[in-house]
């Protein structure tokens, strides 16, 4: 089934590419990317559009005056943090596994003859040391076109962003996925740690959709925590 949306004009940005990455993903599906704040076109299955993306187009969250939405002069700048990021004590419990029909990392999908698809993803990155923007007018535009789109939303940008994930994530064309907390290399990570990136960046997700949930959009279609991943880097190892 194609996408609802064909888009009329060119976007007003430079997507780059991905390249493609060998990663097995462990209890989530994952997507791969290359690098960090990444604009990244991906060619996806029919059998694999969730009900975000394929849902014909909607208006941005009514539970969001427009004028909240909308770009703000300076947020996209990026900038040195001056106070640690952290997540109250109280998280959610570890996920537990999905079936092995579920698991696995989309490096490439072979599509029958004549069919074309595409999804736009978008991640939400920021490290340690940094707050990371937030390009508004590019959001805007996905809105004011029905555009569907997937964001990879780092946990501690989520948190330091507070407004604009929870408007994402209540957005009827949009989806938000997991992209560890801080945007961790998880080829050099192992246990606690490795599992800490991917945890918290559920926990962070679920304070987004208690803020929408408070700002009284109606959250049916998001889940309690996201079921998409996406790697960092596009690395990883055996564990993760």
């Amino acid at each position: 089934m194609p996408l609802p949306h064909t888009l009329p004009r060119p976007l007003p940005f430079a997507p780059t590419r991905s390249a493609p990455v060998r990663c097995a993903a462990a209890g989530l599906l994952a997507l791969a990317c290359a690098a960090p704040a990444l604009i990244a076109p991906a060619l996806i299955s029919p059998a694999l559009i969730s009900p975000a993306l394929a849902a014909p187009p909607l208006a941005a969250p009514a539970c969001y005056a427009p004028e909240a939405l909308r770009a703000r002069p300076g947020e996209e700048i990026v900038r040195r943090a001056t106070a640690p990021v952290s997540l109250p004590d109280v998280r959610l419990p570890p996920a537990q596994p999905v079936p092995a029909s579920l698991s696995g990392s989309i490096r490439r999908v072979d599509l029958p003859a004549g069919v074309k698809l595409v999804a736009l993803t978008f991640d939400l990155c920021e490290a340690s040391g940094e707050v990371s923007g937030y390009d508004g007018a590019l959001v805007d535009y996905l809105r004011a076109e029905h555009v569907p789109a997937t964001f990879f939303g780092g946990g501690k940008w989520m948190v330091s962003h507070p407004d604009r994930a929870a408007q994402i994530l209540a957005d009827p064309i949009f989806e938000m996925g997991n992209h560890t907390w801080s945007h961790a290399n998880l080829a050099v990570k192992s246990g606690e740690a490795m599992t800490r990136q991917v945890d918290d960046a559920d926990t962070a997700f679920s304070l987004s959709r208690a803020t929408a949930t408070q700002a009284g959009c109606m959250l049916a279609q998001v889940p309690a925590r996201p079921a998409l991943f996406r790697f960092p880097y596009g690395s990883c190892n055996a564990e993760s």
